[in-house]
């Protein structure tokens, strides 16, 4: 199989690139695409080797039988439009949505993948809710409520750069810039979030509860985004068999210290961290979530490579 990779120096975009250095089965021949000018021509590395990032031209995509879409949707729209007619399109773009694609968790909503369609990895937030109700489907949840803080590293490069300024100058009492990509000061703080439709993108994928909403708030750590979750069941299934529900699940993994986890235990990992599972003090059944899930890996990349894998099992 042929792949292309666009904007292969993002974040997202290096952690598939070191993930098909691990899947060689998955790509004949690989090839790097940038739409920035300033990226062009420059020596990283595809799939273990070193590669040239090439300028995206007319017929750059001829040829290609997969397309990563790792930076912003908008330039590669036009582009997208010269690729072979049979090519798919996975796209883990911060700001793709469910108009640009399908919707697909791998192993979650595996039947909607399908070759030569465009394939929307979802926000990481929305990865991370649907494999935690998956986990619970056959416990009949009813409600479904979830917070989600999300790092730095979702607003890539740039955001990192700009949280680590400014945690700098607060540290050594230097005069602040003007906050530009958070819209306010990031650090040590938290701020609302732009993230629209994501309760859409979510329902969309899993079997959701019939009362369903997702919000999600821009924190002040560099990696791997956290998820408090609300669910609640007509019938009390128990502690024991809502934690037994989610232990069973592939992709998720229940700590021992759950008191401790925060996002840090997540960055590099593969797997989703479940934390405390506590009950509700109220008289309704409803249980409260916390977990942790790295963003760049099994939120993005990771995702995007399964689906792959999906596409050509051999």
């Amino acid at each position: 199989m042929n792949i292309a990779i666009l904007d292969p120096t993002t974040l997202t975009g290096q952690e598939l690139r070191q993930g098909l250095a691990q899947r060689r089965q998955l790509a004949e021949r690989i090839a790097l695409l940038t739409t920035e000018t300033e990226e062009a021509n420059a020596l990283t590395e595809g799939a273990g080797e070193p590669m040239l990032v090439r300028l995206l031209g007319a017929e750059a995509l001829r040829g290609i039988d997969l397309i990563f879409v790792c930076g912003s949707i908008d330039p590669a729209r036009g582009a997208l439009a010269g690729a072979d007619a049979g090519a798919t399109v996975i796209l883990v773009s911060p700001d793709a949505d469910v108009d640009d694609g399908v919707p697909v968790v791998a192993g979650i909503n595996d039947e909607r993948i399908r070759a030569g369609e465009t394939i929307l990895s979802p926000a990481p937030t929305v990865i991370a809710v649907a494999h935690l109700l998956h986990a619970l489907r056959a416990l009949d949840p009813i409600e479904a409520v979830a917070t989600a803080i999300q790092p730095a590293s979702t607003r890539g490069n740039a955001g990192l750069d700009e949280l680590l300024d400014q945690t700098r100058k607060l540290l050594t009492f230097q005069q602040r810039d003007e906050p530009s990509l958070f819209g306010g000061q990031m650090a040590f703080n938290i701020l609302p979030a732009v993230a629209p439709r994501l309760t859409e993108q979510l329902a969309s994928v899993v079997d959701a509860p019939q009362e369903l909403a997702l919000t999600v708030l821009q924190g002040s750590v560099f990696h791997s985004l956290s998820v408090s979750l609300y669910v609640r069941f007509d019938v009390d299934p128990g502690n024991d068999a809502v934690r037994a529900a989610l232990g069973a699940a592939p992709i998720l993994e229940l700590v021992d210290e759950a008191s401790s986890l925060g996002p840090i235990d997540a960055a590099a990992r593969q797997e989703i961290l479940v934390g405390e599972v506590l009950r509700n003090g109220g008289s309704a059944p409803g249980y409260w979530i916390w977990a942790t899930m790295d963003n760049l890996t099994r939120g993005g990349a990771l995702n995007a490579l399964e689906i792959a894998e999906r596409l050509h099992p051999d």
